[in-house]
């Protein structure tokens, strides 16, 4: 017994980049076996079979311009969540260019605007029309960490 809790103890999980996995998703495309990938770059066949499933989700988040080499993505993240992150940060910009005063009630309110928009207009895909977005506190502080701005 105590034997096999050492041996957990010592395994290290181990996280494939979304590169590494588009490179395995597009072996298996070309009609090589499960097996044999899993065999090649020393991986269980059930890592492979999961990435097989997932595949869908692994190309949208690419597509969604996630960087190829993120080790960890432990979701897919909604698409419009992306798409107005990325609107707010150019409004940002612009505001701040202009001189423009703003305060972080102020980014919530225009976050809370650009995604409704969103939804609006259709940039919806399937299993993520139900996704409700609201302006957090914690959402708030995640998105300034992430985008580097500290002084809202």
């Amino acid at each position: 017994m105590s034997n096999t809790k050492e041996t957990r103890k010592g395994l290290k999980r181990k996280f494939i980049s979304l590169e590494d996995k588009i490179q395995i998703l597009n072996r298996l495309e070309g009609g090589e076996k499960i097996s044999s990938v899993a065999k090649s770059i020393n991986l269980n066949e059930s890592t492979i079979r999961s990435l097989k499933k997932n595949a869908d989700n692994i190309r949208k988040t690419v597509a969604n311009g996630c960087p190829l080499g993120a080790k960890r993505v432990t979701r897919t993240r909604n698409t419009n969540m992306v798409k107005m992150e990325r609107a707010l940060m150019i409004w940002l910009e612009d505001c701040v260019a202009k001189k423009i005063p703003i305060n972080g009630n102020l980014i919530k309110q225009k976050a809370l605007k650009i995604y409704e928009h969103l939804r609006n207009i259709g940039h919806s895909y399937a299993g993520q029309e139900n996704h409700s977005f609201v302006a957090s506190k914690g959402w708030f502080e995640k998105l300034k960490k992430k985008v580097h701005i500290a002084q809202y």
